[in-house]
């Protein structure tokens, strides 16, 4: 009669299966969400052709803007992760306004930092210049969200529906490629997870 595997073979070959079919899940939803992506594009597109049909070829191109002075109205914030059970790295898309915001935890009147490190919140006094210069900042972000000015409205007051549509539609377009890349970088994840299961499954077999 053979010699029974200890219990830790059975941990194993359940931890592989979740994972194989998590794999497969955000693999699937991965696909669904490049096509809405490719979808919204072409939808953008479609619709930036029609505006410049209506109000003509010139009226909407890059003699309508100064590239040297645009500034990015949105960010891409990288977090890191040490947990086990979440991806390497996650993405997240930001006014370029509220940056400050989401580092800072009401700085005023708590004076605190929250920072993840190791799947763990470690939580870091801030003195009293960091959270002097953190509200002058604040009050700089507040200055440049009344000077913020539509993109739209470089093209003219009076714009077609369908360059607002065009606008839209590309904003949501922004969106879908952080969900992409979330996805991606989970994808990895997981595909690293299932290969160090089955190095961990190689060793309890060879006991």
């Amino acid at each position: 009669m053979s010699e029974k595997k200890p219990s830790t073979m059975d941990a194993v070959n359940k931890r592989l299966d979740e994972v194989l079919v998590e794999f497969f899940e955000c693999v699937g939803e991965l696909y669904q969400e490049q096509a809405d992506l490719e979808n919204i594009m072409k939808s953008g597109f479609l619709m930036m052709s029609r505006a410049r049909y209506n109000m003509g070829a010139k009226s909407v191109g890059v003699s309508q803007y100064d590239e040297n002075n645009m500034k990015a109205s949105k960010l891409v914030l990288v977090t890191d992760k040490d947990d086990d059970d979440c991806v390497d790295k996650m993405f997240e898309l930001v006014n370029t306004n509220s940056c400050l915001d989401k580092s800072l935890i009401d700085p005023v009147s708590e004076g605190l930092r929250q920072r993840k490190s190791g799947g763990k919140d470690n939580v870091e006094t801030i003195g009293s210049e960091n959270v002097e210069q953190s509200t002058q900042n604040n009050s700089n972000m507040s200055n440049n969200t009344k000077n913020y000015k539509d993109p739209i409205k470089w093209f003219g007051v009076l714009v077609p529906q369908s360059l607002r549509q065009s606008q839209a539609y590309f904003k949501q377009a922004t969106d879908s490629v952080i969900k992409v890349s979330n996805l991606k970088s989970k994808v990895i994840h997981l595909k690293e997870q299932y290969k160090t299961l089955k190095k961990e499954k190689q060793v309890v077999t060879t006991q």
